[in-house]
């Protein structure tokens, strides 16, 4: 199914309310939201200090919507539509951000909020607090215009999704609770990028309708120490290196998931050449496409469970060979995989008996979400409407996100972040120098603008 550009009624904001939407922002980056997996290491005055932002800069929001805080931080706002007969729609996003870095690669300061060469700079720019100055700014407007929503609105922002913690769970619980379920749900995910592949002829807004799940497995060896002087070696330090080794240049088998078959069958006929037959023809062409995506990682990662060790641990000392020494291995996973068969795949590939693994904390891949329904197709009218010369397409999100944690309360749960990226621009996310254009700024008004009426009026 191809879904081409059709528009939808634009609600376009004033300038005056985009460069709102920027200082908001700049404010927001300069609250040090850094979330921690020990709760108690995180700095709440930051966290209250951005809910006072919000208060100040939103009055008509704080005096229209109910507003309350859940749990430790989580803000959860409610817009009362006329039609209580109507499943309510939710919008979410989160407060925290991950770590600076080092800050002296920063071209402006991660907590500055510094608005230079048509960009506001800081980290959470993307990720994601443009999403709680748009999303609260577009109902700031529509409050100011006196529209009236015929279907309930409900917004939510946790306090630690980048350490899969619990704020969007405590939120989750609650809404449970009260009994709603949401006719759609929209949390951060997929942009609109500037060549996602070059043979593909539109921009491409990569539409999240599922996310691969995460799981940790801790690989340890076990041997006995002592002084470097008199080595016995392997140490059990080299042995976890081999086994590292190993696992990093071995590959999970590829699968074609549910959503990137709606992928190819969605840009197959906005591709160019052979290209086009390739992916309209999946089904015959999986082995070719298979190949040529294991070639690009950023490619390879929506058709395999993938890997990666990520930390290592071995003696404290230079002169000491530690009795034990360990690795994480960090994996994404994908059905039809489950925690079991990677266990065996792992144990497969490191073929060494002295090499425990075990299972930590993981969740499997989440539940997928329609996209022939009237959800998904108000949701692509909406994005066409913002953004020209572009096709919305279904995929598989790679990261994580809290949207997975609202599976029991809604089956429409799509991921999308309103912002015409290039692999430069998305590639400084978590990293050093992420930033956000003015542009970008107004795109994402005017989406969460049209968005809201496009779901929320009668018609």
């Amino acid at each position: 199914m191809v879904y081409k550009s059709q528009k939808t009624e634009t609600v376009p904001a004033t300038d005056f309310a985009k460069s709102d939407v920027v200082k908001v922002l700049s404010k927001l980056i300069r609250c040090r939201t850094v979330s921690r997996p020990d709760a108690k290491l995180m700095d709440w005055k930051e966290f209250d200090k951005l809910h006072q932002i919000l208060k100040d800069d939103f009055p008509l929001v704080y005096q229209n919507l109910t507003c309350e805080v859940i749990g430790n931080g989580n803000l959860l706002y409610f817009w009362k539509g006329q039609n209580s007969d109507d499943e309510p729609i939710f919008l979410t996003a989160h407060q925290d951000v991950v770590p600076e870095g080092n800050t002296e690669e920063w071209e402006h300061g991660p907590f500055d909020g510094d608005v230079a060469d048509g960009f506001v700079w800081g980290r959470g720019t993307f990720d994601v607090k443009i999403q709680i100055a748009g999303i609260l700014a577009a109902v700031e407007n529509l409050l100011k215009s006196g529209f009236v929503p015929k279907r309930s609105l409900y917004i939510g922002f946790g306090t630690n999704e980048e350490v899969a913690g619990d704020g969007a769970v405590k939120l989750a619980e609650e809404l449970a609770r009260r009994g709603i379920h949401f006719h759609m749900l929209l949390d951060e995910g997929g942009a609109v990028m500037d060549q996602l592949m070059k043979q593909i002829r539109s921009h491409v807004a990569v539409v999240g309708v599922a996310e691969k799940g995460h799981v940790n497995y801790r690989l340890s060896v076990r041997k006995k120490g002592g002084h470097s002087s008199s080595p016995a070696n392997p140490t059990s330090l080299g042995i976890l290196g081999r086994a590292m080794y190993r696992v990093e240049r071995a590959q999970m088998p590829c699968h074609l998931a549910v959503p990137m078959k709606w992928f190819f069958d969605a840009v197959g006929g906005n591709t160019r050449g052979a290209f086009s037959v390739l992916f309209s023809n999946i089904w015959i062409s999986r082995p070719l496409v298979f190949l040529i995506f294991r070639l690009n990682p950023k490619f390879a990662a929506f058709i395999r469970t993938t890997h990666a060790v990520t930390m290592c641990r071995g003696s404290e000392a230079a002169n000491v060979i530690s009795d034990e020494s360990s690795a994480v291995v960090n994996v994404r996973i994908m059905n039809p995989d489950d925690f079991e068969s990677v266990s065996r795949w792992l144990k497969k590939v490191i073929r060494d008996r002295r090499v425990k693994i075990e299972l930590m904390k993981g969740e499997l891949q989440s539940s997928v979400s329609p996209i022939h329904c009237e959800q998904f197709e108000n949701l692509r009218m909406v994005i066409n409407s913002i953004f020209d010369d572009t096709i919305a397409v279904p995929y598989f999100m790679a990261g994580g996100s809290d949207a997975r944690f609202y599976s029991k309360i809604c089956d429409h749960i799509y991921r999308f972040s309103p912002a015409f990226l290039d692999f430069d621009e998305l590639g400084r996310m978590h990293n050093s120098n992420e930033r956000l254009s003015v542009e970008n700024c107004g795109r994402a008004l005017d989406f969460y603008m049209t968005l809201i009426r496009r779901f929320c009026s009668e018609d």
